[in-house]
């Protein structure tokens, strides 16, 4: 309207009113108003690449067909799609990753988007719980071109811990190795500090030097 009032709201919407619980209701969603998530907006561009996930998991479980994934550069969602897989060819779905266009008709709406050879993360939005998951996938993404298709086997949320089999506080569940690995000491304690002292005698102050070496006057 010439003149008028009316500007965007959060979710991009002329005259909206904004997230509800950060959240963007869809356009053209209406009965049972279907959001999507506030973090995951994104525009379309010129440029595009997709990324095929057979699995999508939480913790080991199947995600939820309300549930989202986005795709990022650094903290810039570049693409976002629901994974309600029986919408998709075969039952696998893509998501979308949008390339920076650079400016047209002064603007650039994609800037900070993917340029070639920036390599895409994902995250993971669980409706139900509200919650954001990094995530770790089965193989190493492919760097953005304009056209690509990868498909990859998983997509899981980030489960920090132990990944070292021979810790004795190894997480058979994690996924990313976060620096907390550690050994038993010669008492028996998983991450104790006990010692052998230089006669060999676990915890000892090594008295057992008599003079002469260990146990020897």
């Amino acid at each position: 309207v010439p003149n008028g009032d009316s500007t965007l709201d959060e979710c991009f919407i002329c005259g909206g009113d904004g997230a509800v619980d950060g959240l963007c209701l869809e356009q053209g969603v209406n009965v049972n108003y279907t959001s999507m998530p506030l973090e995951f907006l994104w525009t379309n561009s010129m440029l595009q690449a997709f990324y095929y996930f057979t699995d999508v998991t939480i913790d080991g479980y199947d995600i939820d067909t309300l549930d989202y994934i986005g795709a990022f550069n650094g903290n810039t969602c570049v693409g976002a799609r629901k994974w309600n897989t029986s919408e998709c060819g075969s039952g696998i779905c893509e998501v979308p990753a949008m390339g920076d266009a650079g400016n047209m008709d002064g603007s650039n709406p994609t800037e900070g988007y993917l340029a070639t050879d920036d390599v895409p993360t994902f995250r993971i939005y669980d409706t139900s719980e509200n919650l954001y998951y990094e995530t770790v996938a089965s193989e190493p993404i492919d760097p953005f071109t304009n056209l690509g298709v990868q498909q990859i086997d998983n997509l899981q949320n980030v489960i920090a811990g132990c990944t070292d089999s021979g810790a004795c506080n190894y997480n058979e569940n994690a996924n990313v190795d976060d620096g907390s690995c550690l050994e038993f000491d010669c008492a028996g304690d998983c991450g104790g500090s006990v010692v052998d002292d230089a006669c060999g005698v676990c915890g000892g102050d090594g008295s057992d030097d008599l003079g002469c070496g260990c146990f020897e006057p």
